[in-house]
C-alpha cells in the first residue's frame, strides 16, 4: 500500500513520513516541491529533459513504477495543500472523481491511501513556519540554531490567516471524506512523541495495518520551537492582546504562551 501525506507545512508531516519511512516505505520526499531537488525531479531530467506539465501525470507514473520495481518497497510521499491542483485534469477518471483536486484523483486511481495531517493550532504553526522562513532552518537539528532568532508577526492579517489555514484544512478534510483516508491530528498524536509516548500514533497507523509495536522502534520528534513565545516574537504582548477577546484565544493557553 502506497501512502501520501497531505498536509500544510510544519503540521507534523516530515516527521510522520520519517516514521513510516522506517517501517520499510521508500521515502521519495516532497515529489512536487518546486524548491527543492528531489528524486522526481532529476529523474524526469535524465528521461524526458524537461518537466512537461501536460504529461506531469505519465512522468510521475513511470517514476513511481521504475521506483518500486528497483526498491522492492511501497511509496511514502508528501504533498502539501498547495500543490493538489498540480495535475492537469483526468478526463478519463469516473464523474465522481473529477471535481476533486486533480492529485486527489490520481491517488484514487493508483489507491494509494491519503494521510491527512492536521494541526489545529493555526497560530503555532503560522509561528513556527515565520522561524523557519526566517532562519531557513525546516528542520531543528540542535536548540542553538534557533535560539537567538526574532521574528514579527503581521497583526493586521494574522486573523485572516489563521481563519484562511482553518478553511484549508477543513475544505481538505471534506474533499478526502469520500475515500478511504486516514486523519492523524498533530496535537493528539503526534506531539505525544516528544514526551516518549508511542501508543496514541501506534493506535491510529494500525487503522490502516501500520504497526509500531517494535520495542526496539522509539520514534521521537524535536519540537521546531523549544522556547516561550515571548522570547521568539517581537511583538508578543501585541500579538497576545489581538488573539485574547477572540474565537482563537485557545490557541495562547499553552505554558509557552505565559509571559
Amino acid at each position: 500500500m502506497d501512502i501520501v501525506i497531505v498536509g500544510q507545512e510544519r503540521s507534523g508531516t516530515t516527521v510522520l513520513r520519517s516514521i513510516i519511512e522506517e517501517l520499510g516505505y521508500e521515502n521519495i520526499h516532497e515529489p512536487f516541491n518546486p524548491s527543492n531537488k528531489t528524486p522526481f525531479k532529476k529523474f524526469v531530467h535524465d528521461q524526458d529533459g524537461w518537466w512537461e506539465f501536460h504529461n506531469l501525470p505519465d512522468q510521475f507514473s513511470r517514476y513511481l513504477d521504475e521506483t518500486k520495481e528497483k526498491t522492492g518497497k511501497p511509496i511514502i510521499l508528501d504533498v502539501k495543500y498547495a500543490w493538489l491542483d498540480l495535475f492537469p485534469s483526468f478526463p478519463f477518471l469516473p464523474l465522481k472523481d473529477r471535481n476533486k483536486p486533480s492529485l486527489v484523483s490520481y491517488f484514487s486511481s493508483r489507491n494509494i491511501l491519503p494521510i491527512h495531517v492536521n494541526r489545529w493550532n493555526k497560530l503555532e504553526r503560522i509561528v513556527s513556519e515565520e522561524l523557519a522562513l526566517s532562519t531557513g532552518l525546516w528542520h531543528r537539528r540542535t536548540n542553538e540554531e534557533i535560539s537567538f532568532q526574532k521574528i514579527t508577526l503581521g497583526c493586521d492579517e494574522l486573523i485572516a490567516k489563521i481563519e484562511f489555514d482553518l478553511a484549508s484544512s477543513k475544505a481538505v478534510s471534506k474533499l478526502l471524506s469520500d475515500i478511504q483516508v486516514l486523519e492523524i491530528n498533530y496535537e493528539n498524536d503526534i506531539l505525544p512523541l516528544s514526551l516518549g509516548r508511542k501508543e496514541v500514533l501506534a493506535a491510529k497507523l494500525e487503522e490502516v495495518g501500520l504497526s509500531l509495536n517494535d520495542d526496539n522502534f522509539s520514534p521521537t520528534i524535536n519540537k521546531s520551537v523549544t522556547q516561550k513565545y515571548r522570547e521568539i516574537i517581537e511583538n508578543f504582548f501585541e500579538v497576545k492582546e489581538l488573539i485574547k477577546g477572540s474565537q482563537f484565544e485557545w490557541m495562547i493557553q499553552g505554558p509557552e504562551w505565559h509571559s
